[in-house]
């Protein structure tokens, strides 16, 4: 089983919750990765950042902005690639619109927006040109 969100209202309430999870995931054929299990508290000192489904964020803290686990790493990495790629422009773009784009809009309600350097670099790997205007 993984990406299961349990919410309670005290740490002995989520021991029990957890429990209960583990219980119920035993009787269907679930295993619990306890390497992935974390946990946090709005009550917690320093505000801890979690992951889950993809995305990073502080839950208790709503100014720190929410993005993909990686960051942008993957993007970057693609565009580097897709600069390499022969072919005319069309194949680029199509590679772009099937394998870069997707990498941030399915969490585009939650995750802040990517840099808008992406897309100047992706419209200069595009045309494999360094002209800016």
């Amino acid at each position: 089983m993984d990406d299961i969100s349990l919410v309670s209202q005290s740490p002995d309430a989520s021991q029990g919750d957890l429990g209960m999870t583990k219980q119920f995931g035993a009787s269907v054929g679930f295993s619990d990765n306890v390497s992935q299990r974390q946990k946090w508290s709005d009550a917690d000192p320093v505000p801890k950042q979690i992951e889950h489904l993809g995305v990073r964020c502080v839950p208790v803290d709503p100014s720190i902005h929410i993005v993909p686990r990686t960051k942008w790493e993957k993007v970057e990495t693609g565009i580097c690639i897709l600069a390499t790629v022969p072919g005319s422009s069309l194949v680029r773009i199509r590679l772009a619109c099937a394998y870069i784009r997707p990498l941030w809009p399915w969490a585009s309600p939650v995750v802040v927006p990517p840099p808008t350097t992406y897309a100047k670099q992706l419209a200069t790997t595009r045309w494999r040109t360094s002209t800016t205007w």
